[in-house]
């Protein structure tokens, strides 16, 4: 049973927003910053950072510097800060980044606190 509040994204529902909103690897997702308001455990930042990092590897640009202003996202509950963080931690070390780099953008990427109270660069 989830706790109250708590909604789970299918992959496939996934897949259509982030297509439907544009965020493909066909476009050139390093030169703007997709703002998650309330992660979860990491359906949609999963994707989202699968996304930019093909984009990333397609453009040569694999690298800490080209990605951190890329990704923002927020969510009250600790655990699913923590749990975000870990699911982008893994996938960023599929795409062959050094150990530390995951691990920093991950903290740069996820915030625990409320997204409509925080300083939140605009959406690109």
């Amino acid at each position: 049973m989830t706790e109250p509040g708590v909604v789970f994204t299918k992959d496939w529902v996934v897949d259509f927003v982030l297509d439907v909103a544009g965020y493909t690897v066909n476009n050139n997702l390093l030169v703007g910053c997709i703002v998650e308001p309330s992660c979860g455990d990491g359906a949609f930042l999963g994707r989202i950072v699968s996304r930019l990092c093909e984009r990333a590897v397609h453009d040569d640009a694999l690298a800490v510097e080209h990605l951190l202003p890329c990704v923002r996202a927020f969510d009250l509950d600790d655990a699913s800060v923590s749990a975000s963080r870990m699911a982008i931690r893994r996938i960023l070390s599929r795409f062959g980044l050094s150990e530390a780099d995951p691990k920093r953008l991950a903290d740069a990427w996820v915030s625990q606190g409320d997204f409509l109270m925080a300083n939140v660069p605009a959406a690109r």
